[in-house]
């Protein structure tokens, strides 16, 4: 096999090193150990066994998450990713920012994000009230008493601390319901993790790319692996050659913006993992033209933990095409 340019070949491993580094840090995804859904207008939560929602670690008791009918209509708010309908911001390995799904696209990314997006309240507010004594903090404060619950769909998302730093607690909202969130340092799936296993790098899967913009305005409906549909801005599709063959692929974002894509292909379930990829692009150029590096073909979060609600490839986005490039499919330690 012809080895790659070194300059490529070195872009590549900071990419990496970078990718690696995130998902493996104290708050990143592989720190998340529970993912818990509100059916209810109350709930106490805690590690104790009499908890309405029994959390795997923390406080026996922490204290109440409740839920209230608001006033409020639909409003438009920095969700934690980039600009547009279900959209948010993060800032990407290999430089710039990227595009991804509110429900945990942007898999590594995620978690330091700071985008706008459009965020339509269904009129509930969730509180949480403390239970007495416990040492909670609230984004890095001391908490003490009743504060309002803010979900990763609003401007200042609320991040709740407990054990020293080492455990977080958060709201997350897909659709019209809403979910806690988990994190801790000390997860079995962050010590335990094994690592990351590539393709070799291959320059012949850095192509070059034709934008084509679709009507303005357009969303793509995308599927969540619990389930929940979104409708994703989509700009438009990126066109490429590969084997004597043109293939097709849908973009999340806005015009003239970083590019966002979900995909699956012939390793998928072979080599890849089974749910698809992702990969971020960058804005297309004047001429209308965009480079998709196949190589950076990254994991979903659900790869990691079942704690996250990553979306799927949509029908339009399902290659017959082999794309062994980037990143398989993970080994979870037994």
């Amino acid at each position: 096999m012809v080895q790659p340019d070194p300059a490529f070949a070195a872009d590549n491993q900071a990419w990496r090193v970078q990718r690696y580094q995130e998902l493996t840090r104290p708050d990143g995804w592989t720190s998340l150990v529970g993912l818990h859904w509100l059916s209810l207008k109350a709930h106490y939560i805690g590690s104790g066994a009499d908890s309405g929602i029994r959390l795997a670690v923390g406080p026996a008791k922490m204290g109440l998450v409740s839920r209230r009918r608001s006033n409020a209509g639909p409003a438009l708010a920095p969700d934690s990713h980039r600009g547009g309908a279900g959209l948010a911001r993060t800032a990407s390995p290999g430089g710039g920012l990227r595009v991804a799904p509110q429900a945990d696209g942007g898999a590594h990314r995620r978690q330091s994000s700071g985008d706008a997006t459009l965020a339509s309240s269904d009129g509930d507010e969730v509180w949480f009230t403390p239970e007495p004594g416990v040492a909670l903090t609230v984004d890095g404060r001391p908490l003490v008493g009743r504060i309002r619950f803010h979900s990763d769909r609003d401007p200042q998302p609320t991040t709740i601390g407990f054990d020293d730093g080492k455990g977080l607690l958060t709201l997350i909202r897909r659709g019209d319901r809403h979910a806690l969130r988990l994190k801790h340092a000390d997860a079995p799936s962050r010590t335990g993790f094994t690592g990351l296993d590539y393709w070799p790098l291959d320059e012949s899967w850095r192509i070059k790319a034709r934008f084509v913009p679709n009507a303005a305005g357009k969303t793509l409906p995308i599927v969540d692996i619990v389930g929940i549909t979104t409708e994703m801005a989509n700009a438009g599709a990126v066109e490429f050659e590969r084997d004597g063959h043109a293939w097709r692929l849908q973009a999340i974002g806005e015009p003239g913006q970083e590019l966002f894509v979900i995909f699956a292909d012939r390793t998928s379930g072979h080599g890849s993992y089974p749910a698809g990829r992702y990969i971020d692009l960058p804005a297309p150029d004047a001429n209308g033209e965009v480079t998709i590096d196949f190589n950076r073909a990254y994991n979903p979060p659900c790869a990691f933990t079942p704690f996250a609600t990553c979306p799927l490839p949509p029908p339009e986005n399902r290659l017959d095409l082999r794309v062994d490039a980037g990143e398989k499919n993970y080994r979870k330690p037994h």
